[in-house]
């Protein structure tokens, strides 16, 4: 599949705004994936019942049921979850590696900052063409 300019563009720039959520999920798919761990090791224990009535409460819940199948299920699809993540991180992580020092200001300025193409040219005595220029620049060359 072949990508004009513009496509280039456009993927790259939703790449990179989408780094804090892919940075999220790893984080919090990292974490279900341990507790996953821990319920299939039989590590994580129901509650002792104290009496009927609590019991009644705590029958048929997902925390107390012993669902290995479901648990199962669940980890695969978390696994491949965040494999996705992962992929797109370490295609970011890639990607800022390239660039020189000069490059990577302007495009953490304008992706992690969220400052504007005249905020970034204040700060590194540019125009603002100049600056969306040079990010559309970069952004192209992947």
């Amino acid at each position: 599949m072949k990508f004009d300019i513009d496509d280039k563009i456009a993927y790259m720039d939703g790449l990179l705004k989408s780094l804090p959520y892919h940075c999220h999920v790893i984080l919090e798919l990292s974490e279900r994936l341990e507790l996953i761990e821990n319920e299939l090791r039989g590590t994580v224990k129901s509650p002792s019942i104290k009496n009927i009535e609590v019991a009644k409460c705590q029958s048929g819940t997902k925390t107390y049921n012993n669902n290995i199948a479901e648990i199962i299920v669940e980890e695969s699809e978390t696994v491949e979850r965040l494999k996705n993540s992962e992929r797109a991180y370490y295609e970011i992580s890639e990607f800022l590696q390239q660039l020189r020092e000069e490059e990577l200001k302007l495009i953490i300025y304008y992706y992690e900052y969220n400052l504007s193409y005249e905020q970034i040219g204040n700060r590194l005595h540019m125009s603002r063409w100049t600056v969306k220029r040079n990010i559309d620049r970069v952004l192209k060359r992947i």
